[in-house]
């Protein structure tokens, strides 16, 4: 068995992170424009706030031939600043 991963593997390996950030599509997406205030705090740091340094900052430390699949940084950056 050989140890050689293949060229495309790694290419989709290496965007695995970028792919997390696209916006999956809910039934319930209509529901946050509802609920939440136009302006409430939390969609003005969504406008304002570019998170995706927190990718460049976290990409180094994924292993991109073992392991499972990645959890989105992005959001859990965000719970961080939730929590507090």
């Amino acid at each position: 068995m050989s140890n050689i991963i293949s060229i495309e593997k790694i290419k989709e390996r290496l965007i695995m992170l970028k792919r997390q950030q696209e916006m999956m599509i809910s039934k319930y997406a209509d529901l946050y424009d509802i609920l939440i205030q136009k302006d409430h705090i939390l969609r003005k740091i969504k406008e304002l706030v570019d998170f995706s340094f927190v990718i460049e900052e976290v990409e180094k430390n994924y292993n991109l031939t073992h392991g499972r699949g990645a959890k989105d940084p992005i959001r859990l950056f965000k719970y961080l600043i939730l929590k507090d």
